[in-house]
């Protein structure tokens, strides 16, 4: 997909003067980011497939545990740890994946602005990293894959690995049934994490760690323009005290400032 086809707003003149590109330049340097929602159901024994009813205020979770590993189909088939944070030096890959809790059935959205939609950027991002996957460069990958098939799967689990249905309902649950959910996006220090090797493509825009992310470690936090007085008031009473909290619309700002080619540049 060609990302010249995605529309792109241009935000208004009073958001582009609230922003100070060169504040942002800094706070940017050495981050890798990490795109949630605010609330989760959460997941039996840390794996998504399996919701367990209980929800969960992440802010909390991650100023009392840091950012844990959890697992998904991916890790599960060809990395050596199943459980594993994802984050990416791409802040709009991470808010993507941060907008999945905070737009209803309709597509609508809490966020006053953005960088080009979350329906625009997806098929552009996974269309990219599919693509590369299929190269015979991740032929390595595929006895592992095919053990962790056996060892790591139910047969539920194989199943539901192509049913596109089950996984977007996964992501309605997290999107339309938690009443005031919305998007928050983590940006945390480089040099707290230990990269995972990723197979060709996945690690264009993404990183992976097997190892908690300590509340320490996070640098910032950004969530809706609308929300932004209720989560300073939660962090400044927590171990993310120190981090900077900041609307996601003045990060799309920077976004737009920096253009399409810098968006979607890729790190492997």
């Amino acid at each position: 997909m060609d990302p010249s086809m995605i529309r792109f707003d241009i935000p208004t003149r009073d958001l582009l003067n609230e922003v100070d590109i060169g504040f942002y330049n800094a706070l940017y340097q050495n981050v890798l980011f990490h795109g949630t929602g605010r609330l989760h159901w959460g997941y039996a024994g840390g794996d998504k497939s399996h919701p367990n009813g209980q929800l969960i205020d992440i802010l909390t979770a991650v100023a009392n545990e840091g950012i844990k590993p959890q697992a998904d189909h991916i890790a599960r088939l060809l990395l050596r740890s199943a459980e594993t944070v994802s984050l990416t030096r791409q802040r709009i890959y991470a808010r993507c994946y941060g907008e999945f809790f905070g737009s209803d059935d309709q597509g609508s959205t809490d966020l006053a602005y953005v960088f080009g939609s979350m329906e625009g950027w997806q098929p552009y991002f996974f269309g990219e990293t599919s693509r590369a996957m299929k190269s015979r460069v991740n032929a390595p990958y595929l006895p592992t894959a095919f053990k962790h098939l056996l060892t790591r799967f139910s047969l539920a689990d194989i199943r539901r690995v192509m049913d596109v249905k089950h996984h977007t309902a996964r992501w309605l649950v997290n999107r339309a049934t938690i009443q005031g959910n919305h998007p928050v996006v983590f940006g945390v220090e480089i040099d707290a994490v230990t990269c995972l090797p990723l197979p060709h493509g996945l690690n264009f825009f993404e990183s992976r760690t097997a190892k908690v992310i300590p509340p320490e470690s996070v640098k910032l936090i950004e969530v809706p323009l609308s929300k932004i007085a209720e989560v300073k008031t939660i962090t400044a009473r927590s171990n993310l005290r120190h981090a900077v909290v900041l609307p996601i619309e003045h990060g799309e700002v920077h976004s737009f400032r920096r253009g399409i080619a810098a968006c979607t540049k890729r790190s492997g």
